[in-house]
């Protein structure tokens, strides 16, 4: 299931009595399919400013939402206490499982009930109605895994860095029998992903900074910048931001202190 699935994200603040500032969540722009599922609670969809200042007039999320990898940074504000999870999927594992094109879902996030009917949305239905978290992921793993031997395609394993799967996945894309073209490498790509080859190459570095920080500590930025293969300091703000919302400084920061990074905290532990 490594090929398909890259974790669970648990969230649960039940009883924590976090103030309105700390119930907010961001969300890093990634070339992922995410499934969230929200058991407990209620959680709003930050799309404009004004949201941030009253989120309470923010569109209510699904109970069961479907999103395609996403160009740009998210955020969501939760109304109170939450138990909820989020399963990130490689899009090209998810494309094979449910027999569609994920580049329909890029920057996309629909109800669950508007995928087709599959043994796939089954399973996860059925895992919704645990109301538990914990025990809603593992019965995803348990439901998907068999279906997933059936049509997992042959490749090579790889690492557990989203750069180690974007290679994997070129490499694929390279050795397919309908022809080995730059071009036609980039339409397979983004065919099964939804994501551009290039913007995959520019989620690869900010990973890279983002591991390099965590382990060296962020104090130097030009360093972190050439050894993630950025042309200068600059160049990785730019693209951090784009990703984030957020520049190196606040981003690593907000991962600190800020209850809201919860996510980046989870995806740090990776590294």
């Amino acid at each position: 299931m490594a090929q398909c699935i890259l974790g669970g994200f648990m969230r649960d603040t039940r009883g924590c009595g976090l103030p309105a500032e700390q119930r907010f969540n961001h969300f890093a722009s990634v070339p992922l399919c995410a499934l969230s599922l929200m058991l407990d609670g209620t959680t709003r969809m930050m799309q404009s400013a004004v949201h941030y200042v009253t989120p309470k007039h923010a569109p209510q999320m699904p109970r069961m939402l479907f999103s395609g990898a996403q160009s740009h940074p998210t955020s969501s504000w939760n109304e109170g206490d939450i138990q909820g999870l989020i399963i990130a999927f490689y899009p090209d594992a998810l494309s094979a499982l449910l027999g569609l094109p994920m580049e329909q879902f890029h920057d996309k996030s629909v109800p669950l009930s508007a995928l087709p009917d599959s043994a796939v949305r089954d399973v996860i239905e059925c895992a919704f109605q645990t109301g538990d978290a914990k025990r809603a992921f593992e019965m995803v793993q348990e439901g998907v895994a068999p279906i997933w031997q059936d049509v997992r395609p042959s490749q090579s394993p790889f690492g557990r860095m989203i750069s180690d799967w974007s290679r994997s996945l070129m490499l694929n894309a390279a050795l397919s029998p309908s022809g080995r073209s730059l071009r036609q490498i980039q339409r397979r790509v983004k065919a099964v992903t939804g994501v551009p080859l290039k913007r995959l190459q520019t989620y690869s570095k900010a990973e890279e900074a983002f591991a390099l920080a965590l382990r060296n500590g962020s104090d130097d930025l030009t360093g972190i910048a050439a050894d993630a293969g950025y042309s200068d300091q600059s160049h990785m703000g730019r693209q951090v931001r784009a990703q984030t919302g957020f520049t190196p400084t606040q981003l690593m920061r907000g991962f600190e202190i800020d209850e809201a990074f919860w996510s980046y905290r989870l995806m740090g532990e990776r590294y």
